[in-house]
């Protein structure tokens, strides 16, 4: 069994991207004993498959932009004939409903992981994703992150923001 992760620990919470596509939400991460047999890949860049018609999907790729990366960040539209070029094998109707992160080893991670794959790659960000991903504050994050995701299905966030919510 082969782990791909980041030279500097990747939060994959759940697991690793492998696992994080493969697992149900909610199975157990495997023990150390298995952890202990995997290969460790370096993570040197992410491609963030974000939704283009939405306004407040736009103001967090530009935030993003924005910060500084440890790790480079480039930005497909989710669903865009580039994405599906570079990413023939994802299921690119989820991609829209959920941001998703494809890391260069082919590493995916949707929705909090995703975002916490976000933080992660950057300097200002890295500390905190990495407390957010750790069990105790887990589930506070995913809480946080439902919320954002319930006000762009809502309308109730973006609607009037005119692209300059970031």
């Amino acid at each position: 069994m082969s782990e791909r992760s980041s030279a500097a620990a990747a939060p994959a919470p759940t697991g690793h991207a492998d696992e994080v596509a493969a697992r149900p939400r909610g199975k157990a991460a495997p023990k150390a004993a298995e952890r202990s047999e995997r290969v460790t890949l370096t993570v040197r860049g992410l491609t963030v498959l974000y939704d283009e018609h939405c306004p407040a999907c736009r103001a967090a790729r530009r935030w993003l932009g924005r910060r500084s990366q440890l790790v480079p960040l480039s930005f497909v539209p989710a669903g865009s004939a580039q994405a599906r070029a570079l990413f023939p094998a994802l299921d690119h109707a989820a991609t829209l409903r959920d941001v998703t992160v494809v890391d260069d080893n082919g590493g995916v991670y949707a929705a909090d992981d995703a975002w916490l794959m976000c933080l992660w790659a950057l300097s200002e960000y890295r500390g905190l994703a990495l407390r957010l991903a750790s069990p105790r504050l887990r589930p506070l994050a995913g809480r946080v992150i439902a919320a954002a995701s319930a006000l762009r299905g809502s309308g109730g966030y973006g609607a009037d923001c005119a692209d300059a919510c970031a």
